[in-house]
């Protein structure tokens, strides 16, 4: 039993590091703007990005730059692009 235990914590503390880069590394997007919105979650060593944003710019940015942090497997980009308004 304690085997297991120390495994899930090992593993505990290795999807929060993974979060905590995924994170830092996403919030130096150069884009990243007021209209934009990007989240994440963190499932082993595989990671899903959510949320909309105004250009692919940045939606290709987001997964080429969480592709690259040490420790992510795979990448699932379930961005959005938000639709151009009138005023654009």
């Amino acid at each position: 039993v304690d085997v297991e235990a120390k495994v899930n914590n090992n593993d505990a503390k290795t999807v929060q590091t993974l979060e905590r880069q995924v994170f830092k590394q996403l919030i130096k997007l150069p884009y990243y703007g007021v209209f934009d919105h990007i989240a994440f979650k963190v499932d082993g060593n595989n990671v899903t990005l959510y949320g909309k944003v105004a250009n692919a710019t940045n939606k290709k940015t987001a997964e080429r730059t969480v592709e690259r942090i040490a420790g992510v497997g795979n990448v699932v980009n379930n961005i959005e692009i938000l639709p151009l308004s009138g005023f654009d």
